[in-house]
């Protein structure tokens, strides 16, 4: 790293900052026959953070719940307490303005019982953010479909999504319907791929990378079984 800045070096005056985000792909990846990628990976983080010729400054982020996996590195678990900063939870005011800032920024308005609800809903939860931001995702298409100039997310479209809870899930459903509506086979098909995306369970689940091959066999024995398995490769894939 500190050759590739000799040849382009910094600005007077100018700091380097790497974010490396979703850190704990890295304990995943070191257990798909990465160990050394993955230890090399850590000593050239580590060893930037170490030098005082180039200011370069390392920022990782990770689920909390793989801290106790930094020990697997040398050094690394080191490194981490010396700098740790645990994200805190929103407030309820701070979850007021993730709700309403962004559709005001878009022109958008968003009913005031509706903010109301979605905060309560929220609790203190901070993992229930993605499903907050989702299902505000799902109200601002359709309020824009609604009412394109002046959009207005409101309550009765969060209730018939299934609010924060029930969104995501009603979501996958349509996708799945969709997809099998003229060959219910293809559900099969899909259950296999989605099972080749995820490595662990509950709490500790990452999302895991497959190759091709392996996408092709599941789907090569599924269409030895099923008429039309092969088709559905390419439709459920993208």
């Amino acid at each position: 790293m500190l050759e590739e800045l000799r040849g382009r070096p910094l600005t007077d005056g100018g700091n380097l900052l790497i974010l490396v985000d979703q850190f704990e792909e890295l304990f995943r990846y070191q257990g798909l026959a990465g160990r050394e990628e993955a230890e090399a990976v850590v000593a050239v983080l580590l060893e930037s953070a170490r030098q005082d010729a180039v200011p370069i400054y390392i920022v990782l982020t990770m689920r909390s719940d793989f801290l106790g996996r930094c020990a697997d590195f040398d050094g690394l678990a080191e490194a981490v307490s010396d700098a740790q900063y645990l994200c805190p939870r929103l407030s309820r005011d701070q979850i007021r303005a993730a709700i309403e800032g962004p559709a005001e920024v878009f022109g958008g308005r968003v009913e005031p019982r509706l903010v109301s609800r979605i905060v309560n809903d929220m609790g203190t939860d901070p993992d229930q953010l993605p499903l907050m931001q989702h299902v505000l995702m799902r109200l601002w298409d359709l309020a824009r479909a609604r009412t394109p100039n002046v959009p207005q997310l409101r309550l009765d479209d969060y209730d018939a999504e299934g609010g924060i809870k029930g969104s995501l899930s009603r979501h996958a459903d349509e996708i799945l319907a969709e997809i099998t509506r003229d060959v219910p086979e293809r559900a099969e098909t899909t259950r296999h791929l989605f099972c080749l995306l995820v490595e662990g369970e509950g709490e500790s689940a990452v999302r895991r990378l497959s190759e091709v091959a392996q996408v092709t066999e599941v789907t090569e024995q599924i269409a030895r079984r099923n008429r039309g398995g092969r088709r559905a490769l390419s439709l459920a894939g993208p």
